[in-house]
């Protein structure tokens, strides 16, 4: 009759035993890995998106800024050459081809003839770096990139190359909860930067 009651006990036991252990060497980990590090950016950065541009379509110096670099040329815009001190009539439109690429944009902002434009999908690259720092390691800088695929012909309104990854840096604080991204400036407390 005795081992008729051991036997459950042990089994018992032997499950707890296990979880305990389980629980325990899950806990002694407490680096941040690449995998959290990039779920927790492209969820912050809400990845991807749209990389957008802001065209001021009643400025005169960004009429002429898209007429030499080509816009009007390519089919895109429609720019004003002259027209009278009264006329309200914005400098810039923007051609059945132009509106492809044009995204929402703010009723304040159409207002003062203002437009967003898409230049490129913004996606998340890769983790490149990770360096954990601070008291008891609960600091993290993170380095990382992005790409840019379905380049727009309005990427010519920036100078950078959109072609080539572009380096990021992201700062992580370690909670009782897990790893967040740092948005508080915790880390130059810790000391990591």
């Amino acid at each position: 009759m005795k081992s008729f009651i051991l036997k459950p006990l042990l089994k018992s036991s032997t499950a707890f035993a296990l979880t305990a252990a389980l629980l325990l060497s899950s806990c002694g980990n407490k680096s941040i890995d690449k995998a959290t590090a990039e779920k927790l950016i492209v969820e912050q950065n809400s990845y991807p998106k749209p990389y957008d541009w802001e065209i001021f379509c009643g400025d005169v110096q960004e009429a002429k800024r898209l007429l030499d670099l080509g816009l009007e040329q390519d089919g895109l815009v429609i720019i004003l050459k002259s027209k009278s001190l009264v006329d309200s009539t914005p400098w810039v439109s923007f051609t059945d081809k132009g509106k492809a690429y044009l995204l929402p944009t703010k009723e304040e902002d159409r207002k003062y003839n203002r437009q967003n434009i898409k230049l490129a999908d913004q996606e998340f690259g890769e983790i490149t770096g990770i360096v954990e720092g601070g008291k008891d390691n609960k600091a993290a800088m993170v380095e990382y990139t992005l790409v840019y695929k379905n380049i727009t012909p309005f990427s010519k309104v920036i100078k950078r190359d959109l072609s080539k990854p572009e380096k990021h840096k992201a700062y992580f604080v370690r909670y009782d909860t897990g790893w967040k991204l740092d948005k508080s400036g915790e880390l130059m407390m810790m000391g990591l930067q």
